[in-house]
């Protein structure tokens, strides 16, 4: 929302953050005012949040209790025992299929996201970064020539050298 990419009309029409909409609402109406917007948004992301973090203890626990494994290798052989219950799965697939489609793939993310990347591409290509480079990084690079895993290893040495 600050990002102004999405806005509170949005997201209340997502049954998820709905719920916890109202539910704050109804605690605490002062926050239904214009300039307690950002309130009201984190105080609807931290009940969401606790609300998903007990649903997926409770829903694991009965998990357990179902499959009942005998020792961690009888845990693992199961299906997965870490999950959501089916009412919060569902919820939770609407809430990420719509950050997904509004938030994360907009196309204004969309579009400086490619230019960081051709902005990456055109001043640290490996060939560019290994004459910038200072002496330990060359090193790791040289370390890494005629190895079975040299190009994965000369682009991590260049990652690393970017990220720094």
């Amino acid at each position: 929302m600050r990002s102004g990419l999405i806005t509170l009309d949005q997201l209340q029409a997502i049954p998820l953050f709905d719920d916890f909409c109202r539910q704050t609402l109804q605690e605490y109406p002062h926050l239904g005012g214009a300039a307690q917007g950002r309130r009201l948004l984190y105080e609807i992301i931290r009940r969401m949040l606790s609300a998903q973090v007990y649903d997926v203890i409770d829903a694991t626990g009965r998990a357990l209790e179902r499959a009942a494994p005998d020792s961690a290798d009888a845990a693992r052989a199961q299906p997965p025992l870490l999950c959501f219950s089916e009412d919060m799965r569902e919820k939770s697939v609407v809430l990420k299929k719509f950050l997904l489609e509004n938030l994360y793939r907009h196309q204004q993310v969309m579009r400086t996201t490619g230019q960081a990347r051709q902005v990456i591409r055109n001043c640290c290509s490996v060939q560019n970064c290994a004459q910038e480079m200072q002496a330990g990084f060359v090193a790791r690079t040289q370390a890494a020539r005629g190895t079975a895993e040299e190009t994965a290893l000369v682009l991590r040495v260049v990652a690393d050298y970017i990220a720094g």
